[in-house]
């Protein structure tokens, strides 16, 4: 990379946030597709749900009835959990490059620059998971965002085998390990520290229904490192592995020159989407049967289970390849357009998300926690985002980006970005 200026704080002066006619329509709404499913998805945590369904009795009589509750659950095992977040890793991956790209065009460095966004994006994880909501990806998206510096030095062959590592190596790995290490008659409420699950996500439903502010954010960071800690740690380097797979788009510029990538998109489509779905399918039929963990703690599923999780990557590449594809069809283009100002404001839309979910269900809200089943807390997720997507599109008709993006671009460039829609550009665009 060429650099122009040799001071790390003078290489920024050139750069600011990107404007609405340099960005990409196709990450946009990606992105406020991926946002849709993301509270569709951290619906089951918001309402309780997943504490209630460690009860035996309350988990058989959810996934194994026919109802309404039934078919929301499996639906959206189906075709959202694991799916957006995974597209949402992609596209942060993907975003770094495109930024690294637009630096280098202006011979600068992005390197402090970078560092600083996400250090700015870690106070705001660490916020977020510590006094609003345990359920915080930011802070993790923030750690792992460091490596990404590294990654950007390595050759497009080396990103796609440490991708291949983390995406299905590891799985392989856990998998492996767990099967030769665990026992065949794993049950789905094994105690856990003296107490059964059940008990233990009693006591957890309970501070999150009537607990006070200070139980609940000690709670917040108890749950916060249990995804930190043991085999869920090193899951959570899968995050990375999508990382590294949008920056390998986003240097091949996939996005930017979909047709030279038709023929590839179109493979990724049709098997992703096959291959995906139906491992999904053979994932919630297991799950079904015997709880989701202890499949994955039994010797005999375990591995199986671990495989199968590779097919939550695949299915995320394949609605991302659709959706890229549909966008090239003036109709579908039209229609998928509306989704476009939720993505914009996707830092904003998925705090806010938080703020109205704990409101609707916590104790000191409206107290639905632990009261609300799968298809009216999927209804309840589709009423906030289609609210998010109204007041997105006015919000900016008026102003540049999101309020958080601003305080969050601010941060990054240390100085005060323009935000209302008439107030002239302050530097030439990056990022």
């Amino acid at each position: 990379m060429t650099h122009h200026k040799t001071s790390g704080e003078a290489s920024v002066e050139g750069l600011a946030p990107v404007d609405a006619e340099e960005r990409i329509l196709t990450l946009d709404v990606l992105r406020g597709l991926a946002l849709l499913g993301v509270i569709i998805a951290n619906m089951q945590w918001f309402s309780g749900l997943v504490f209630r369904l460690r009860v035996p009795a309350f988990r058989v009589g959810l996934v194994q009835a026919l109802s309404l509750d039934s078919a929301a659950f499996h639906a959206i095992g189906i075709l959202v959990n694991g799916k957006a977040i995974a597209t949402l890793s992609f596209l942060f991956g993907l975003g770094f490059a495109m930024q690294m790209l637009r630096a280098e065009r202006r011979g600068v460095s992005v390197v402090s620059l970078y560092c600083r966004r996400l250090a700015v994006l870690l106070a705001f994880g660490l916020v977020h998971t510590v006094f609003l909501w345990y359920g915080d990806i930011l802070s993790l998206y923030a750690v792992l965002g460091f490596a990404l510096l590294w990654a950007a030095r390595r050759s497009d062959r080396t990103l796609l085998v440490l991708a291949g590592i983390l995406l299905v190596g590891l799985p392989l790995a856990i998998g492996t390990m767990t099967m030769v290490t665990s026992t065949v008659g794993v049950s789905p409420d094994a105690p856990v520290g003296g107490l059964s699950r059940a008990e233990l996500g009693a006591a957890t439903l309970a501070v999150f229904q009537s607990g006070t502010y200070p139980q609940i954010v000690r709670e917040n960071v108890v749950l916060t490192l249990q995804f930190y800690e043991g085999v869920q740690g090193l899951t959570n380097l899968q995050y990375l592995g999508l990382f590294l797979l949008g920056l390998y788009a986003g240097r091949r510029r996939v996005f930017e020159r979909v047709a030279a990538h038709d023929a590839t998109l179109w493979r990724i489509a049709v098997w992703g989407l096959v291959v995906g779905l139906s491992s999904s399918i053979v994932q919630e039929g297991v799950v079904t049967a015997v709880g989701r963990r202890a499949a994955f703690e039994r010797s005999d599923l375990a591995l199986l289970m671990n495989v199968l999780t590779i097919g939550t990557f695949v299915q995320a590449a394949g609605y991302i390849a659709t959706v890229t594809l549909l966008l090239e069809h003036p109709s579908w283009k039209r229609w998928l357009s509306a989704f476009v100002p939720a993505g914009r404001m996707a830092l904003t839309n998925y705090l806010t998300q938080t703020v109205v979910c704990l409101a609707i269900f916590y104790g000191f809200g409206a107290g639905l926690i632990g009261r609300t089943g799968p298809a009216l807390g999927l209804a309840i997720a589709l009423a906030i985002y289609a609210t998010q997507m109204i007041w997105s599109r006015l919000w900016l008709s008026r102003f540049r980006m999101g309020p958080l993006e601003w305080v969050w671009r601010s941060g990054t460039y240390g100085r005060r970005q323009p935000l209302l829609s008439t107030e002239p550009a302050i530097a030439a665009h990056v990022v």
